[in-house]
């Protein structure tokens, strides 16, 4: 969620190294919180360069369909 700060990927390398998949949530709120999920999507593609990453707004329903997908379930 990008309501952890811009460095979140940071501060919890192992789980993202570890990922097959990473989702950024909360991304509606990334201009209220002055995060910028680029700067999430950069740590991420760092830690695991292979890994799918999700940008999703899962409130609204942004970015659901397309992680959906990305999980085979869609």
């Amino acid at each position: 969620s990008v309501t952890e700060g811009d460095d979140m990927v940071r501060k919890h390398p192992v789980i993202f190294s570890l990922a097959d998949l990473i989702v950024i949530n909360k991304v509606d709120l990334a201009n209220v919180i002055e995060v910028d999920p680029k700067i999430l999507v950069r740590d991420a593609n760092r830690l695991r360069p292979r890994a799918p990453i999700s940008l999703t707004d899962a409130k609204h329903g942004n970015g659901v369909p397309e992680l959906m997908k990305a999980m085979g379930i869609w």
